[in-house]
């Protein structure tokens, strides 16, 4: 047999280009290695943090910074071990390993440790796997990683009570399920449509929330002729970005079909900004209708260019858009005023008023399917809501 160094370091992700990849280091000096390339964002070291289990910091070479990463103890390991959670770029993790390994974690195979880690008895483990390879922000990998620590252990206890107390697991699992909307969306994104007559500002409000100038902005009415999308992050939240074109009567072709496009689009948003020129009257209510094919989440009425003198009173909307929501945000697209609360309307839109990313929570549809199925039982059920339980953490015969 051949033995293995004192300490050492794999990769546990499968090898390739991800969203996310976990190092880990193995060995009784895990947490001193670590403290030599780690530096947390506050300022204990990592082995004096290690109690908490998670560490939010950066990944250190001298005076280099090679990535943001997330770094926890394995709980009852031994000897002891640490993961590193950074972003799944081939180099990135070939220089962390190879970092690692100078400070005295050689590299070692990873194959037998992945299958160890990860069994295949465990669903909840594998679909944490799976759902780290797909998170788009470090807001969606931290709160996958506390999943790792918390959600398996919420359903032990709840394993240990379900059939002496059926009533109080199921109220357990009922908390742990409102949550996953959000989850989801902070897992997968979401899609957020801007909508709203021609020359009301839609494409400045776009370029405002990217950050950047990717629309043309002109004070010509029908400058967009065709939708334009954008990947962005709100609050840690990935969102693909929609700007379409302003909707309008037109004899030309190509301007009807891209104002066609925008609405199909946009009719697919889980959020949709109808975006309107607060200094102008509103247009017709035929014109309001072509803006709402399709049934969204969430509408926000968005009220823009506050900076200029109203054209209708600001407490109440006109007749031809009131019925399509209550919502309604004033904005100055232009100079930024009100954004910071269109954003916070935009997330609670999208299920996170009062979501807590620390709390374990159920992230995939399997686990929707499952758990909803379960609290479908009633009182006297509670073996076989003992077995569907065994199903859900993935340890059926």
């Amino acid at each position: 047999m051949i033995s293995r160094p004192a300490n050492y370091s794999e990769l546990l992700t499968p090898p390739g280009a991800g969203a996310i990849g976990v190092v880990r280091v193995t060995g009784s000096d895990a947490p001193i290695i670590v403290d030599r390339v780690f530096r947390a964002n506050n300022p204990r070291p990592f082995s004096a943090n290690a109690p908490n289990r998670i560490v939010y910091g950066r990944f250190v070479v001298g005076d280099e910074v090679i990535d943001d990463v997330l770094v926890s103890s394995v709980p009852d390991r031994v000897p002891p071990a640490v993961d590193l959670c950074a972003h799944g770029g081939v180099r990135i993790l070939e220089r962390i390993l190879e970092a690692l390994q100078r400070e005295g974690a050689p590299i070692r195979e990873s194959s037998e440790e992945y299958a160890r880690v990860w069994p295949a008895a465990n669903r909840i483990q594998q679909e944490i796997v799976e759902a780290l390879q797909q998170a788009r922000t470090d807001r969606a990998v931290r709160f996958i990683a506390r999943q790792h620590h918390n959600l398996m252990p919420s359903l032990e206890r709840i394993a240990a009570i379900i059939e002496s107390d059926l009533e109080q697991a199921r109220e357990r699992l009922g908390v742990m399920l409102g949550g996953f909307r959000a989850a989801r969306t902070l897992i997968e994104g979401a899609t957020l449509a801007i909508v709203g007559p021609p020359n009301s500002g839609k494409s400045t409000l776009f370029n405002r929330l990217v950050g950047r100038s990717a629309a043309v902005v002109s004070p010509l009415a029908g400058t967009t002729r065709d939708w334009v999308g954008q990947p962005v992050q709100m609050q840690g939240i990935p969102l693909f970005l929609v700007d379409t074109a302003g909707w309008q009567p037109s004899s030309d072709t190509l301007e009807t079909m891209a104002i066609e496009r925008g609405l199909e689009v946009g009719a697919t948003a889980q959020v949709r900004l109808l975006v309107l020129d607060g200094s102008q009257p509103m247009g017709s209510g035929a014109v309001r209708r072509r803006w709402a094919p399709g049934k969204p989440s969430h509408w926000l009425i968005v009220v823009n260019k506050g900076d200029l003198t109203p054209a209708w009173p600001m407490d109440s909307l006109p007749p031809e858009v009131a019925d399509l929501s209550r919502d309604r945000i004033e904005v100055s697209a232009r100079n930024g005023t009100g954004i910071d609360h269109l954003v916070e309307r935009i997330t609670t839109a999208l299920g996170f008023a009062g979501w807590d990313d620390e709390q374990p929570q159920f992230f995939t549809a399997r686990q929707h399917e499952v758990v909803t199925e379960l609290l479908a039982y009633k009182s006297d059920d509670p073996v076989r809501a003992a077995v569907h339980l065994a199903r859900l953490i993935g340890r059926e015969g």
